[in-house]
């Protein structure tokens, strides 16, 4: 329940009533959006789905309960063929927005890429995504608590030879 509050429930899509007819926006429940809709996002919008935006002007979104940056980030209608962005992760390039995140200036387009359970968000929070490796600060937690351990068990066994080589006499209990 906590996690629908997190997302949009209403989004503003571009599409034709007919085949006939020109496109026009409308709001639509945010279960009907499918891959390949175009939306509108707005200042205050919650972003409905993972999206690669088609268009942006001064867009900056919140994507906190994705990434845990504070901070907005500026996000931009690039092309997806950018060689400088080759190397980067999903959340560091900028033609991208994710189930989650909500807009805090500007405006943009964007072309709806996934939904529902198949978006960031969902593996994010639904354990979809299976064990997180272990990270330097793990791998030296582990190392240090080991380390500890085998002194602690060596120790005690160390004292009491030591006690009894120093005064000459056998183990004594």
């Amino acid at each position: 329940q906590a996690l629908r509050e997190l997302v949009a429930t209403t989004a503003t899509v571009v599409r034709r009533a007919s085949d006939d007819s020109p496109p026009r926006e409308r709001e639509v429940p945010v279960a009907d959006l499918v891959p390949g809709d175009v939306i509108r996002l707005m200042p205050g919008d919650l972003v409905p789905a993972d999206v690669r935006l088609l268009r942006a002007d001064g867009l900056t979104v919140h994507q906190s309960a994705l990434t845990g940056e504070s901070a907005p980030v500026v996000k931009q209608a690039l092309d997806l063929a950018d060689p400088a962005l080759s190397g980067a992760g999903p959340f560091a390039q900028p033609q991208w927005c994710f189930q989650g995140s909500s807009v805090t200036s500007g405006s943009g387009r964007a072309v709806i890429v996934a939904t529902g359970g198949e978006t960031r968000f969902a593996a994010a929070h639904d354990g979809r995504t299976g064990q997180r490796g272990a990270g330097a600060f793990d791998r030296s937690v582990r190392g240090i608590s080991w380390t500890l351990i085998r002194f602690m068990l060596l120790t005690p066994p160390l004292v009491l030879m030591a006690n009894a080589a120093l005064r000459g006499r056998g183990l004594e209990t």
